[in-house]
């Protein structure tokens, strides 16, 4: 048997229908590459599934012991200051740049002062209304 009909056979199986097609059954008789035996492993699992039903219900603190057991999974707080560290020097190098940015366009009281009187700098300033 080829692949593809393997494959397109364990695909029906996996789906889960109750009554398998002629064609997969061809193939589940023929087949040297162990789909019946993947058949019957299949069966026998979802029927030790749905012969399960237990009443019992996790604890509220269940989901906090299983990510607690996991490697690498970090809670909210160490999340949030691992990523406050890690963005301390982007956050740095973006605060002198736009420091320097603002300081470069400032204008300064000299540049201010160019053209005005020597003498009366008050009366200039109140006769131009700046």
């Amino acid at each position: 048997m080829t692949n593809t009909d393997c494959a397109r056979t364990r695909n029906e199986l996996l789906r889960g229908v109750d009554r398998v097609s002629g064609r997969t059954a061809r193939h589940l008789e023929s087949c040297d590459d162990g789909c019946a035996v993947f058949a019957e492993r299949f069966a026998a699992a979802r029927s030790s599934l749905r012969r399960h039903r237990s009443r019992a219900l996790p604890d509220a603190g269940f989901a906090a012991r299983v990510t607690a057991g996991l490697p690498g999974v970090e809670t909210g707080g160490d999340l949030v200051s691992r990523a406050a560290l890690r963005l301390l020097p982007a956050a740095i190098a973006l605060a002198v740049v736009l420091g320097a940015w603002s300081w470069l366009g400032t204008s300064f009281p000299a540049d201010a002062v160019d053209g005005a009187p020597t003498d009366d700098v008050l009366a200039w300033v109140l006769d131009n209304g700046s």
